[in-house]
């Protein structure tokens, strides 16, 4: 399973929510007259915890939704232009390598390669 996968989008079919629509309501979570839309489960937010959940979940065959309320995925595992334009820092990147040397990644990184 690929990243894009395991949080939604285009790639894996499944749709990555990450503003309101159009009259302040979400989608529904669960629309009976269409399964496509059915989840077996639903991650509240795009971290690193929320996408490793769900990677895991998806690798186990598990139709899962991830849910993120800013205009992009990652958490604190991002960069930003924090001094300069073009000079780009690794907002807190101490979590990445706490991710790289953790079990989570024992277990999932040969897909995260793949993508």
């Amino acid at each position: 399973m690929s990243a894009a996968q395991a949080q939604g989008g285009e790639a894996s079919g499944l749709p990555l929510v990450t503003e309101q629509k159009e009259g302040g309501r979400r989608p529904p979570l669960h629309t009976p007259a269409d399964p496509a839309r059915s989840w077996d489960y639903i991650v509240a937010g795009s971290g690193i915890n929320g996408l490793v959940a769900a990677a895991m979940l998806g690798k186990k065959g598990r139709k899962v939704l991830v849910l993120e309320r800013n205009g992009r995925i990652g958490g604190c595992i991002r960069s930003d232009e924090l001094t300069a334009p073009g000079f780009a820092h690794d907002t807190l990147a101490t979590t990445f390598v706490l991710f790289l040397l953790g079990p989570a990644y024992a277990a999932l990184g040969k897909d995260l390669e793949t993508c």
